[in-house]
C-alpha cells in the first residue's frame, strides 16, 4: 500500500470552508472541499489511504461505506495534479 506526502513546493491557503492549493511549477490552482482539505492537512506527514480513511472516520464520526473509495479518488486527483508524491520517491 503506497504512502503519500504533500509536495513541499505546493502552497495552501484556507478560504472559508475550503482550501486553495497552488502549484508554482504547473501554475495551477486547486480548490478543495472540507473533506479533501482534511486529507491534505493529514498529508503533512506520510500516510496511506487506510490511515487517511481511519482519520476521516474519527474526525467526521462517519462509517460511510464509500469513504475508502472517496479517499482513493482524492489521492488519485492529488497525484494527477502532482500535489502529492509517494514517499518512496524521496
Amino acid at each position: 500500500m503506497p504512502t503519500y506526502v504533500r509536495r513541499s513546493e505546493i502552497e495552501a491557503a484556507p478560504m472559508m470552508d475550503e482550501t486553495i492549493l497552488y502549484s508554482p511549477a504547473a501554475k495551477q490552482f486547486c480548490v478543495l472541499n472540507p473533506t479533501a482539505a482534511y486529507i491534505w492537512d493529514q498529508l503533512a506527514t506520510p500516510a496511506t489511504s487506510e490511515m487517511l480513511t481511519h482519520a476521516l472516520r474519527e474526525e467526521f464520526a462517519t462509517d460511510g461505506s464509500d469513504l475508502e473509495r472517496d479517499v482513493l479518488a482524492t489521492l488519485e486527483q492529488f497525484e494527477t495534479l502532482q500535489m502529492i508524491r509517494p514517499v518512496e520517491d524521496q
